[in-house]
């Protein structure tokens, strides 16, 4: 045999053993770097404690009122909402059915208190 033969044959094993070792350092560097550097874990969105709360008034008194003699055959109705907190007043003033094929009109007020 080729003494150039033999001695490719008698390192190769060692030749393996130290590129498996780079390998494998090269990868547990890799490995640390990436958990040392990863981004902060990203909070969750913040949800408002404070939720403003409105209750039916139970008998209105009616602060508006809309007269419309096109619509004098349309179902009409009118609530008023308070906050809860005393921080405001809504006034709904609805024409019409929420389910029928005909128009709604439904506008809205709304007043705050201070």
């Amino acid at each position: 045999m080729h003494p150039a033969l033999r001695s490719w044959r008698e390192e190769l094993p060692s030749s393996t053993v130290h590129l498996l070792a780079y390998l494998g350092a090269v990868a547990t560097l890799s490995m640390a770097s990436a958990h040392f550097s990863r981004s902060p874990k990203v909070m969750d969105a913040i949800t408002s404690v404070h939720q403003a709360t409105w209750v039916d008034i139970a008998r209105p008194f009616a602060a508006f009122a809309l007269s419309i003699p096109e619509a004098a055959d349309v179902p009409a109705s009118y609530a008023i909402r308070r906050h809860v907190e005393g921080n405001g007043r809504k006034d709904i003033i609805t024409l019409g059915e929420p389910d029928s094929m005909a128009p709604l009109l439904q506008p809205s007020h709304r007043a705050a208190f201070g």
